[in-house]
Formats: structure tokens, C-alpha cells, sequence
């Protein structure tokens, strides 16, 4: 180990090849508090791999969604309509479902509402390859 880091030599020339094996879990994890734009918000991580929540699986106005840090998550199967073999995950979270009181206006009273919602998160770096829409990286924690 050097610097936490574990330091393999690797032998010069083809006709080598190096297998890591170990159990990965997906967890979320948070920014400092001084990174103003995360303040308050999760992100979902399994290994090396960062996850998303697309609007093809989980409705629209992402925004709207919030996630316990405890929240148990489930490693599912990979999307078919998604390149490589990452698994997808899927937790429970809740949305906002009204925020004022006067249903036709811009701003109002508050009034809030909230329902469970089922979220299914992809590997990050294959967003956008099924159908385009909005895409959430970061959820406010709900606390």
C-alpha cells in the first residue's frame, strides 16, 4: 500500500492479465457541506460506478424526489436496452406530490404533499440511450 492505494507491479509485454474479485454494494453517499450545489443531497454508488435516475423510469420532475440515507437499496438485473452488463437498482423514496394550496397558481400557500414513489437508478454514464428526457444525479436527502 502506498498512500492508500494498493500498488501492483505489472510485468512488461502482452500474454498477462490481472482479476480483481470482491463484493460491491451499492450505497449513497453525500459532498461536503461546502460543495453548495450538493448541500442536502444524495447520490447512489455501487463500486467504482455513479447512478442516475432517468425520467423513462421514474416519471417526471425529478426534482421533486427525495430519498432516506438508510434507505435499502436492491441490486436488479440490467437493462436490455442499455449497452454492457451493469445492474440496475431500485429503492424506495418519496415525491412531492402538491406544494401550494392554489392549484392554478404559480405561488401560493404552501401545502405540502408527499407520496412513496418506486425509483429505479442506471449507471450514470448510460443515461440518455433509451428515450431522451430529464435525468437526476443528486436527491435531496430527506432527513
Amino acid at each position: 500500500m502506498e498512500k492508500g492505494y494498493a500498488v501492483v507491479q505489472v510485468p512488461a509485454g502482452d500474454g498477462w492479465s490481472l482479476e480483481l474479485k470482491g463484493r460491491v454494494s451499492p450505497e449513497f453517499f453525500a459532498a461536503n457541506r461546502e460543495v453548495r450545489a450538493d448541500a442536502g443531497r444524495l447520490a447512489l454508488t455501487m463500486g467504482p460506478y455513479v447512478y442516475c435516475l432517468e425520467e423513462m423510469d421514474n416519471g417526471t420532475n425529478l426534482a421533486n424526489l427525495f430519498v432516506k440515507p438508510e434507505t435499502e437499496v436492491t441490486v436488479s438485473e440490467a437493462e436490455e436496452a442499455l449497452p454492457g452488463l451493469l445492474p440496475t437498482l431500485t429503492f424506495e423514496g418519496e415525491r412531492i406530490i402538491k406544494s401550494i394550496a392554489e392549484e392554478d397558481r404559480l405561488y401560493g400557500t404552501p401545502r405540502f404533499e408527499r407520496a412513496r414513489a418506486h425509483l429505479r437508478a442506471i449507471p450514470y454514464g448510460l443515461w440518455n440511450n433509451r428515450t431522451p428526457g430529464e435525468m437526476c444525479l443528486w436527491l435531496k436527502a430527506l432527513l
